[in-house]
């Protein structure tokens, strides 16, 4: 075969040959690779951990590869800010030409020589760009919408290097701690939302004695510890609507330490945190309503529920007794706590159920109070021994 025919063969062979890897995890070259985008847009909504990554592939890249290697950026960026958990919310995939790749066949001449004969296809190479959300703690079932799915980031790594044999693949040695300003942020908008929401301290707060402890913060979700609570005063409530991101993900660290330190600011010994789930459609990821619910948790109690209607009512009816003895009876109206007129408290309480509790402040377990009650549309007066709170 001639030589020149020969050498211009295997130069268009090289030529197409070149590019038969599918482009590596890398930052972007002329074989694809991935990058970080910016969004001013995200990157700012509640001081959150969101990614948004894009990854180009070259003409040997299969689409699945192009879609798992951008969300592998996002991952290893949610890393390496302190995440340990990350929620997919898009990807957004394209196709385009990039250039051609051309194949030759050599046929050998009678006379001597060859004839080349070419063919050329077109090369498409994938891109992929994801936005994610990076999270500390595993969301709880129902707590995002069924199409998401959050990973644990170090087992999507290891999935990640399997799946693509990528051997030099592996999670950054230092997690560093999420930055400073990620902080600032989480505490800017949880501190804000706070104060926004809880305009009109209780007066009672004020009247409080003041708490040496840190408060006790309780998630209602631990069934064992909501069974522990007993004789508490509401002091106020702040709802957090859809918990967007991590700053108001109630298992947050950070996010504790700013409800607590504002329960301190108010006497607040105890703060409970309760969980709604909203039912209607959403495009949001998270649906789990949030409300926070300063508390001041008294050391004795009456061992009483009162009628829940007693907001509308303005009457303070026992309808359980969970004590011994019968000092106290189904239907008794409680009137007055030691010679003090429960309707004169009742404005100083949020809810006028709580102006008995409310009375109890600053008592103790196993210390005798007179109560002037109702019994059968008859004044009574009555002593009773508070019990232990616990």
């Amino acid at each position: 075969m001639n030589k020149q025919i020969l050498n211009y063969l295997v130069s268009i062979i090289v030529l197409a040959t070149a590019c038969e890897t599918p482009s590596g995890y890398n930052t972007s070259n002329y074989y694809g690779g991935f990058i970080d985008v910016e969004n001013k847009d995200v990157s700012n909504i509640n001081g959150s951990g969101i990614y948004v990554c894009r990854f180009s592939g070259n003409g040997f890249t299969t689409a699945e590869r192009a879609i798992d290697l951008s969300l592998l950026r996002c991952a290893e960026r949610a890393w390496q800010d302190g995440y340990n958990y990350l929620v997919k919310l898009s990807s957004e995939g394209e196709v385009n030409q990039d250039g051609t790749a051309t194949t030759a066949v050599a046929v050998p001449l009678a006379t001597g020589g060859a004839i080349a004969f070419g063919n050329s296809q077109p090369i498409y190479k994938p891109n992929s760009t994801t936005m994610a959300i990076g999270l500390l703690n595993k969301p709880r079932p129902k707590q995002i919408r069924e199409k998401y799915s959050s990973v644990k980031i170090q087992d999507f790594f290891d999935e990640m290097k399997k799946k693509y044999n990528l051997e030099k693949l592996s999670m950054p040695q230092e997690m560093l701690v999420r930055k400073r300003d990620l902080f600032n942020k989480v505490e800017f908008y949880a501190q804000k939302n706070i104060e926004e929401n809880f305009t009109e301290l209780s007066q009672q707060s004020k009247n409080f004695m003041a708490q040496t402890d840190e408060p006790i913060v309780i998630d209602l979700l631990d069934e064992e510890k909501n069974e522990e609570i007993n004789s508490v005063l509401t002091l106020g409530v702040v709802n957090f609507g859809e918990i967007n991101f991590e700053p108001y993900n109630s298992s947050s660290q950070k996010f504790r330490e700013i409800i607590k330190r504002k329960g301190k600011e108010i006497n607040s010994n105890l703060i409970l945190i309760s969980h709604e789930v909203d039912q209607e459609e959403s495009n949001t990821v998270f649906k789990e309503l949030v409300s926070v619910i300063f508390c001041y948790r008294l050391n004795a109690r009456l061992g009483v529920a009162f009628d829940p209607q007693a907001n509308t009512t303005k009457e303070i009816k026992v309808r359980n007794v969970y004590r011994e003895g019968g000092e106290l009876q189904y239907g008794d109206v409680i009137l007055a706590v030691d010679g003090v007129d429960v309707l004169s408290v009742g404005k100083k309480v949020k809810d006028f159920a709580d102006a008995v509790t409310y009375l109890l402040v600053g008592k103790k377990a196993g210390e005798s109070i007179v109560l002037d009650i109702v019994r059968n549309n008859k004044p009574v007066k009555v002593s009773v021994k508070l019990l232990g709170n616990n």
